[in-house]
């Protein structure tokens, strides 16, 4: 005659807002039950980029992933919040990434458990202008500032960039000089210009 000796039950809950795993595993043995303490296990769903030593910041339509090593580098944890400001630094303007408390006001988003931050709208529009994968390298001012640098960004880009800064910046160091006259002056020497193309 075969006898069932022992069973044992393990059972997974997961609660869907934190992502928080709890097991529950019960043993029954002749006929009494025995239930070992509760154990809570927190798993975070890896994504394919934290495998990268690099600092990266990806962006998608409506969110931004930070790897394991921006993580550490900004020494952030959930329920921090990350914000991003554009910086004008030797003439290039760059997306800045750090804390609400970092840049001294309230305006980021939370950081997941996942590593995830919501980002959509006007500023993700303005960030997709820079890239799409970001390595974020220290500001050198102020701890806890990070660039992004666009991975994929050529020297040429960078040039071009530098080069239309530099021009933006002249036209408006002449533009702050000139009266209210010669403001409607090249106003009208402008439209002029623009009818004769």
């Amino acid at each position: 005659m075969i006898k069932i000796f022992r069973q044992t039950l393990v059972t997974e809950f997961m609660d869907t807002e934190t992502g928080e795993v709890f097991s529950d595993s019960r043993e029954f043995l002749d006929d009494s039950v025995v239930v070992p303490k509760k154990k809570s296990t927190t798993k975070r769903k890896k994504n394919e980029w934290d495998d990268d030593s690099r600092p990266l910041l990806i962006r998608e339509d409506n969110k931004l992933i930070l790897n394991e090593a921006a993580i550490a580098a900004m020494g952030v944890v959930e329920g921090d919040r990350i914000n991003i400001k554009m910086q004008v630094i030797n003439r290039r303007r760059y997306p800045v990434i750090g804390t609400d408390e970092t840049f001294g006001d309230k305006g980021g988003n939370l950081l997941t458990k996942s590593h995830t931050v919501r980002y959509g709208g006007k500023n993700n529009e303005e960030l997709a202008k820079f890239g799409y994968i970001f390595v974020l390298e220290p500001q050198g001012k102020k701890d806890g500032l990070f660039i992004l640098k666009n991975d994929n960004a050529t020297d040429e880009d960078i040039q071009n960039d530098e080069v239309a800064i530099s021009v933006q910046e002249e036209l408006d160091d002449l533009n702050a000089n000139l009266t209210d006259e010669e403001v409607d002056m090249a106003d009208e020497l402008n439209f002029d210009l623009e009818g004769l193309k």
